[in-house]
């Protein structure tokens, strides 16, 4: 890859949970622009992979961000990795506004408090994933839809250049699944974000990402382009079950059990 194109990579990971390997020796890529889908079976080692290089697991190997390490200091590392989990901790009686503002925390010195511009971009943020409108609710009140818009602007708050995501759109219906993954898409281009998700919906992952790492039992079984990996006979031999595979002009790789 080239030394000017800037993008966030992993290096021979392994995480270990009291002596068992759950994540063994996976690397990758992805540009700053793109978006990289980590797909596999249940207990693959997905999530596990994610919270790594979001610095909440130690690990062997390591995270790089345009060919240098990744920070470990927790608000050097916010600076260049925002990360967002299946299952959020929302703070009672904050209101959303001020919830999209804690991503700036990174930014702010010690006993400073934020400011003008801080609040600017809190603002801009909640509009740009259009949130405005219920800026004023506490963030518990939130449908779930609603909620991923937000949580997502806190991250954009962060102004990081890598985004990672735990199943973002795992517990909304289908008209909220397709808007979260829209707006995404849009979002890593006009952003030009680094974006790794783990994603269950294997159509999802052919639709909206450039690039799959397709992990079984704690190895990545493949890394490639979306339409090269979701094939039948290597899904059925990752998942263990039969599946079809359709390639829709429109729509891009379509994937159904049985």
């Amino acid at each position: 890859m080239s030394s000017n194109v800037r993008h966030f990579a992993a290096e021979n990971i392994s995480v270990a949970y009291r002596g068992r390997k759950v994540v063994d020796n996976i690397s990758f890529s992805v540009k700053a622009g793109e978006w990289l889908a980590i797909v596999g079976p249940n207990g693959a080692g997905k999530s596990t992979l994610l919270k790594a290089a979001s610095g909440l697991l130690s690990h062997d190997g390591q995270f790089l961000w345009n060919n240098k390490p990744v920070a470990h200091a927790p608000a050097q590392r916010a600076k260049q990795i925002a990360y967002l989990p299946q299952r959020l901790t929302l703070p009672q009686a904050m209101n959303v506004y001020d919830y999209v503002l804690l991503g700036r925390t990174a930014h702010i010195s010690w006993l400073g408090r934020e400011s003008k511009a801080d609040k600017q971009l809190a603002a801009e943020m909640l509009a740009l994933v259009d949130a405005s409108a219920f800026e004023h609710r506490y963030v518990t009140e939130l449908s779930g839809g609603e909620l991923q818009r937000v949580a997502l602007a806190r991250a954009l708050c962060q102004q990081s250049k890598v985004l990672l995501l735990d199943e973002p759109a795992s517990a909304l219906d289908i008209g909220q699944q397709s808007e979260i993954l829209q707006l995404l898409h849009r979002l890593q281009k006009e952003q030009n974000l680094a974006v790794v998700t783990v994603l269950h919906d294997l159509t999802h992952a052919g639709r909206y990402c450039d690039n799959i790492v397709l992990m079984k039992q704690g190895r990545s079984f493949a890394c490639g382009h979306p339409e090269d990996l979701l094939q039948e006979e290597i899904l059925r031999t990752v998942y263990g079950t039969l599946v079809r595979v359709l390639h829709d002009e429109e729509h891009g790789t379509i994937v159904l059990s049985g």
